[in-house]
């Protein structure tokens, strides 16, 4: 739609519209979980769990990863070993399982390794090949050549602060929303373009636009996601929740995490 379009549409959405009775209460209105809101929130702290707990872990387990490399670089010894088991590929990068067997110290060892597909092609059953092991423990060791992968030290705590955005967002939004609902004030908007943005599945594969006029008569601008039915089509009218004090904070009502309690 273009400018013209738009202020035509919105006059006219203006002409038709009434404030909803359950938004024309006093404020704060009474506002309340929805359905979604609750099993959304539920997740989110799951999530922040999940990320508090395996950032540190993974961070432990890349210490640990990385002082025994530096042990074995420093108390290893090399001998031979005999390949007794190339497993089959498994997994998305087709890794693939080498057990091998080797003496130290007088005593017999059988271990395993995990390596791509690509290194597994240069391994044969019963083929010799050089394996690394500590002195102090001969049962730890690994092939040379195809030594574990290291992982940064700086890996972890990223990995498990970017878990935690996700449920950050979450509240946030459903702070907002909650805001809006209890202190907002209603006011006719139009949808003004509706684009599809990803998804197979779910209710958000759609972002609706919509301007508003606000009561300092002034145009302003939001955007909601959702399905095709909820986002409608361009020219649609909707109810928008603005802030009295800042009208760029907006949304679309019915919120999708609260709601207002009954009367």
């Amino acid at each position: 739609m273009n400018d013209d379009e738009i202020k035509a549409a919105l006059s006219k959405v203006q002409e038709n519209w009434k404030t909803p009775t359950e938004l024309a209460r006093s404020t704060p209105r009474p506002v309340t979980m929805t359905w979604r809101g609750i099993l959304v929130s539920c997740l989110a702290v799951l999530l922040l769990g999940g990320g508090a707990f395996l950032g540190p872990w993974l961070y432990v387990q890349s210490v640990r990863d990385n002082a025994f490399a530096q042990r074995m670089a420093v108390e290893g010894a090399v001998t031979s070993a005999t390949v007794t088991e190339i497993g089959p590929a498994q997994g998305k990068e087709d890794h693939h399982t080498i057990r091998y067997r080797y003496q130290a110290n007088g005593k017999t060892y059988d271990a395993s390794t995990t390596v791509g597909s690509r290194a597994a092609k240069g391994l044969r059953e019963e083929n010799d090949v050089q394996v690394r092991y500590l002195t102090t423990q001969p049962a730890r060791s690994w092939i040379v050549g195809h030594e574990p992968d290291r992982t940064p030290v700086w890996v972890p705590p990223l990995a498990g602060l970017a878990i935690m955005i996700g449920p950050a967002v979450i509240f946030f939004r459903i702070k907002k929303e909650r805001s809006l609902l209890g202190e907002g004030r209603p006011a006719p908007g139009v949808i003004t373009k509706v684009r599809w943005v990803g998804g197979n599945h779910g209710e958000s594969n759609r972002r609706a636009s919509y301007q508003f006029r606000a009561q300092d008569g002034q145009t302003y601008k939001g955007a909601f996601r959702g399905s095709t039915r909820r986002c409608g089509a361009a020219g649609d009218g909707v109810t928008i929740l603005y802030d009295k004090d800042d009208p760029t904070r907006s949304a679309r009502y019915p919120m999708r995490f609260v709601r207002l309690q009954e009367w």
